[in-house]
């Protein structure tokens, strides 16, 4: 015998072991004890671009809840944009983390830059009723831009922090 292979789905020296597709291209769960190690595939993430590693994770781990961040510039306009890196890490201190990935090398998103000069902002859950308003605050807006106003959406003022609350999420 050598060394167990790592679990599907466990990273280990930078290798991620993923399930192997099935003949139609789809995946499919099954139960652990009945994989064998001729079953997975193993990215180097070393190797892989940003943008490759975004694909591969973004389109691995699913599904992933996505956080509409409200935020506001120093000015106080409002901005709104929704990220699917997001996760509840732990309660006791609550913890919540999204990723805030650049536009390009060197071009940063509004809702990062505001967090860093304001220091607070809201995640809002996206209610079903609302993805196209949420598709609209997607897009590439320039940072005086209130995407709140472009979207149709009720800014609803926070009771903590300056940022506000997207009415209806």
């Amino acid at each position: 015998g050598g060394a167990s292979p790592p679990p599907i789905g466990a990273v280990s020296d930078g290798i991620s072991h993923l399930p192997a597709p099935n003949a139609s291209g789809g995946y499919e769960i099954v139960p652990a004890n009945d994989l064998q190690v001729k079953d997975t595939m193993k990215f180097d993430f070393s190797t892989l671009s940003p943008i490759e590693r975004y694909k591969l994770i973004s389109s691995t781990v699913v599904p992933r809840p996505i956080a509409w961040v409200s935020s506001c510039d120093a000015e106080g306009r409002p901005n709104a944009g929704p990220f699917s890196f997001f996760n509840a890490f732990g309660e006791d201190p609550p913890v919540l983390g999204f990723a805030i990935n650049d536009r390009r090398p060197g071009d940063r998103k509004d809702t990062g830059r505001n967090i860093r000069e304001t220091g607070d902002f809201v995640v809002n859950m996206v209610a079903e009723h609302q993805a196209a308003e949420m598709n609209i605050t997607a897009a590439e807006f320039r940072p005086e831009v209130d995407e709140f106003a472009e979207a149709g959406l009720e800014a609803v003022p926070s009771e903590m922090v300056r940022a506000p609350r997207i009415g209806g999420s």
